[in-house]
């Protein structure tokens, strides 16, 4: 028997594994599930598949349910928090050594200067036309100052539609001109002359006078500069506002208005600006903030307002179409071509025409028709009608005045100036000079920098992508144990059940013949 074991071999025949009869989809799924549970990364799930004790399987059901939960609620409030986008303001202090010195605008409140003959007789005549008297007095049924502030709303509408319409009716000495107000001028005291100013004419003042402008009729592109602050620096001016008497009729008060702002921008009278009495010297100084503002989705506010396109709405393109984009002159034009223009049949004209074929509003009646509108809407909520069209800007610039008054002029300096030959002129309709006749014809003003720095507040983003993926993932890793490599689990569970389907499907039956020795 020995002999023939190790003479000859004979075939041992093995089944192999694949002769098995196959496992059922839901065995190879149940097998994987287990697998996968118990060598998860996820804290509790494998000890949930490894306990043989109940009680501590119930257990870890339980705190994996708590962190779950915890999980949930925690990573809904960081999303909640997410996608309310939350922003905070940075605020920096930026202090200069050289900086551009600001424009700077000014007008006479009395926009007309009534010492003319001329141009008495055409204020008369607009009122009178209208159904006003040039003799106005105070009485019961209508107080001394609505009676004044009346006639001086009809003679600037009919003034405005007139130099529209009717440029031969308007005297040409109707308004103040620079030379007739402008007694001297001095910049970080070098002189300055009137070519220094550009001139244009507004609704509530006539003509309006600006300093350091970019871009002036010149072809001058440069603004000043300065490296002094504090008062004396900057630019000064003495001004003459008219005589008392004889050019302030249908005036209730004296003075100037003034305004700081951006080279490149015109003066906002409706909105900004300060007033100065006569008779007293002022000394501005003026602070700057930037202002910028994230845009969508974080506010509605609009990062560029430089340009616009066809798909803009209509009352932000008009705006941009006459001058710098402001919110509130858009609101200006919104209520403008919303309910004045249907309520009147005709335009207020303080109010940017964007259309040449626009009637102004120049009669009584019309006039009157424009301020029932305007109080009607003084005690309501504009943004409801024109918020859509006039959207706010991300980026703006504030001037901040810190005004300080002194007597003006001294005993001593009238003595002085009075006889300055630029003067005399101003004065001829008064006859006899005396202090107090000048003291309420002129004023002193000096604009400066108090510090040659700004305040920049910035809008940012408090809670970016990269903060809602730390806070998602620090709550799923605290309460659960997962990782980012976790979330690739499940598909290793598909990838391997899905193989051992695929595999069990090609598999074919059949037998490995192994040789062995026979003993």
């Amino acid at each position: 028997m020995s002999e023939l074991k190790n003479e000859r071999e004979f075939p041992q025949v093995e089944k192999i594994d694949h002769l098995k009869k196959p496992q059922s989809s839901v065995t190879i799924v149940a097998e994987s599930f287990k697998n996968i549970c118990s060598n998860t990364t996820a804290h509790a799930i494998p000890n949930i598949a490894r306990s043989e004790i109940k009680i501590v399987t119930i257990l870890w059901v339980f705190l994996l349910l708590g962190g779950t939960g915890a999980t949930i609620y925690y990573v809904y409030d960081a999303l909640t928090n997410f996608f309310s986008y939350p922003s905070s303001v940075n605020i920096d202090f930026m202090q200069l050594q050289l900086e551009d010195f600001p424009a700077v605008t000014f007008c006479n409140l009395n926009p007309f200067d009534s010492s003319s003959v001329s141009v008495k007789k055409y204020l008369e005549q607009s009122l009178e036309k209208n159904g006003l008297s040039s003799v106005i007095k105070g009485d019961e049924s209508k107080s001394a100052i609505y009676q004044v502030n009346t006639a001086m709303k009809v003679l600037r509408a009919n003034s405005m539609f007139d130099s529209k319409f009717n440029k031969s009716l308007i005297p040409k000495e109707l308004n103040f001109n620079l030379e007739s107000m402008m007694i001297s001028c001095s910049f970080n005291g070098q002189t300055c002359t009137k070519d220094d100013f550009d001139n244009y004419r507004t609704f509530e003042y006539g003509n309006c006078f600006t300093f350091n402008v970019k871009n002036q009729k010149n072809g001058n592109s440069t603004v000043r500069q300065t490296s002094q602050t504090g008062a004396g620096s900057g630019l000064t001016l003495e001004l003459f506002t008219g005589y008392p008497g004889i050019q302030d009729d249908y005036m209730d008060r004296r003075g100037i208005y003034l305004s700081v702002h951006n080279n490149s921008n015109k003066a906002s009278t409706k909105f900004d600006g300060i007033k100065l009495p006569v008779g007293y010297s002022s000394e501005i100084g003026i602070k700057r903030n930037f202002y910028t503002r994230i845009g969508p989705p974080y506010s509605e506010c609009r990062k560029n307002t430089s340009y616009f396109s066809e798909d803009d709405p209509t009352y932000y393109k008009n705006t941009l179409g006459v001058g710098i984009y402001s919110r509130k002159v858009c609101f200006e034009i919104c209520l403008q071509n919303e309910f004045i223009i249907p309520k009147c049949n005709c335009s207020d004209p303080s109010v940017p025409i964007t259309n040449d074929d626009q009637k102004l509003c120049s009669t009584l009646n019309e006039t009157i028709c424009v301020e029932d509108v305007r109080k009607f809407f003084d005690s309501k909520d504009l943004t409801k009608f024109c918020e859509d069209q006039c959207p706010r800007e991300c980026d703006k610039v504030e001037y901040l005045y810190d005004i300080n008054n002194s007597d003006y002029p001294s005993v001593y300096y009238y003595n002085v100036i009075k006889d300055q030959p630029n003067l005399k002129g101003k004065f001829e309709a008064s006859g006899n000079l005396s202090y107090n006749l000048f003291k309420q014809s002129v004023l002193m003003v000096n604009v400066h920098y108090q510090e040659l720095s700004y305040t920049f507040y910035e809008e940012i983003i408090t809670y970016k992508v990269s903060d809602i993926i730390g806070s998602v993932g620090g709550q799923v890793g605290l309460f659960l144990g997962c990782s980012v490599l976790t979330f690739f689990e499940p598909l290793e569970f598909l990838l391997e059940v899905l193989f051992k389907i695929v595999n069990r499907s090609n598999r074919k039956s059949g037998t490995v013949v192994k040789p062995f020795n026979l003993e």
